[in-house]
């Protein structure tokens, strides 16, 4: 977010004020990756606020299974699979994008800045997927697990 997010902008400032010709699809561009940070940083503020913290209740709560009714509770507020449904998938907005880009013809002077950015964007989509294999892979496996074992410990 602190690095690689504003390099691209960068670059993608740079062909927009390069662009003699005023050429509206880098415009385009520019307001799509202005929306996508957007989204995207609101979603990572969605996994510090709620989900890690609920992550850490959930391994705390495995080893304190005597506040139960507690534990149900938060759960109901909260749960794994709410934050599954909520998750959508930046990589594939961002792979269109970095694919409609590949069209573009730059200009002599673009062309240096176009390559850089599609060098940016592919590296930060493998950064991305990365991220969500980790989520997704294991992450969200495990504390569904954990849920179903507090769930399952109520029933007992």
């Amino acid at each position: 977010l602190e690095k690689k997010l504003p390099e691209m902008e960068q670059t993608i400032n740079i062909l927009v004020i390069n662009n003699k010709l005023n050429h509206p699809a880098l415009e385009l561009l520019k307001l799509f990756f202005l929306e996508y940070r957007k989204e995207l940083v609101s979603h990572f503020e969605l996994e510090d606020d709620l989900l890690f913290p609920y992550a850490c209740f959930l391994d705390k709560s495995r080893k304190g299974r005597h506040y139960l009714p507690m534990i149900l509770k938060n759960m109901q507020k909260f749960s794994i699979k709410q934050f599954v449904q909520a998750h959508e998938n930046s990589n594939q907005e961002l792979s269109k994008v970095r694919e409609a880009i590949l069209s573009y013809k730059p200009s002599p002077t673009d062309a240096s800045p176009y390559r850089i950015l599609l060098e940016q964007l592919k590296h930060f989509e493998q950064d991305l997927n990365f991220h969500a294999m980790i989520e997704d892979e294991v992450l969200v496996p495990k504390l569904s697990k954990i849920e179903m074992e507090l769930k399952s410990s109520k029933l007992n």
